[in-house]
Order: structure tokens, then sequence, then C-alpha cells
């Protein structure tokens, strides 16, 4: 369940009794969870509903509600939840991952670049031929929307006195294997044991 559906009904302030969408008995201890059956802070939302549930369960007296958060003081009813130091490095990790893999299909659909001599170039072709084959040359680099290297087995021609650069992009990584099953960000959250979190 979403946290912000438990609040207090109609947006009320706090009070001695009601925390937060807590209803506490004399002694401090959660009595009552008001839940509401859409997100309260949504703007858009209509026809908001508050239901008060019991935090016990009246015939087995087990807990209705489990918030897992990070106890900093006692009585306390609301808190950061466990896992939110982690949800950052996650997204990170996610992001990571969608970068390896399309360095991968770039790594995979290569081209190959042909290498002419200034000599063979000016020998082989007329005027008229040399300016269409620079044209043509041309069409890769983006001025050209009908030009691209999306694609596997390129093969690029350069003009005459170019070479390429070589590259190297050493794809695929092995190391997003091992940081995809052992995420070590994860062993920020309290009270958990490593060998759970892969």
């Amino acid at each position: 369940m979403e946290a912000d559906r438990i609040s207090n009904p109609d947006k009320q302030p706090d009070s001695e009794k009601l925390l937060a969408g807590v209803e506490i008995d004399a002694n401090g201890a959660p009595k009552t969870y008001h839940v509401c059956n859409q997100n309260p802070n949504n703007i858009n939302s209509k026809n908001r509903k508050w239901t008060a549930i019991p935090a016990f369960g009246a015939k087995t007296g087990r807990r209705n509600f489990f918030l897992l958060f990070e106890h900093l003081r006692p009585g306390q009813l609301r808190g950061i939840p466990l896992l939110a130091p982690v949800i950052e490095p996650l997204i990170q990790l996610s992001r990571y991952t969608e970068a390896e893999l399309q360095a991968a299909v770039v790594d995979g659909a290569f081209a190959i670049f042909m290498k002419m001599s200034p000599d063979a170039f000016q020998g082989l072709f007329e005027d008229a031929d040399r300016a269409d084959y620079i044209k043509r040359v041309n069409l890769w680099d983006g001025k050209y929307p009908e030009a691209t290297l999306d694609g596997p087995g390129k093969v690029v021609n350069l003009l005459p006195g170019e070479e390429p650069i070589e590259s190297n992009p050493g794809r695929p990584n092995q190391r997003i294997r091992t940081l995809r099953r052992k995420p070590s960000c994860v062993k920020s959250v309290p009270n958990s044991a490593y060998r759970l979190k892969c």
C-alpha cells in the first residue's frame, strides 16, 4: 500500500490522539490506522474516503499493518522506509544496465571503413565522379536524414587521406554480471543479511 494513503481523515491537522493517520491509545500505542481509498495528495482525486482499520485483528489479535521503517526513538509511529537508502542506487544500476546493453548493440554493429589513397582517387575518377563520391561519403555524417549507421555490417567510404581511429569498446563488460548479481548498495538496509540481497 502506498504510504501516503495512511493519513488524517479530510487532511485534518495532527492532534494528541491522531498523528499522520495513526490513532493511538492512552499509552501511545497504535490503535487504529486511517486509510484513504486513493492518494489524498493527488489534486485531481475526488470522492476521497477514509476507512478506520484496527491495528490488530479482533479475532486473531495479529497485526493488520506492518510499517517497515527505521525507528529512531521510542514511540515513533511513522518514518523513512527501510528501502529508501537504496532506491537511488538501484535506479542508477538500471540506467547503467541500459547503457551497457546499448554499447553492446553498437559494438555488434561495428562498421568497416574503406580507405583510399589520394593518388588512386585522382586516377580512377573523373571530376564529376569525384564530386559524387565525396557527396556519398558525407551522407553518413548526419546532414542527410536518409543516411544512417543503425544497422550491422555497414561499410563506409572515407575521403582520401582519412583513416579511422581504432576503437575498442570492450563489450560485453564482464563486471555488469557481478553488479547485477550482488548490488552492494542494498547492504545499507538496516538489519538485513547480505545473503538475502541478490
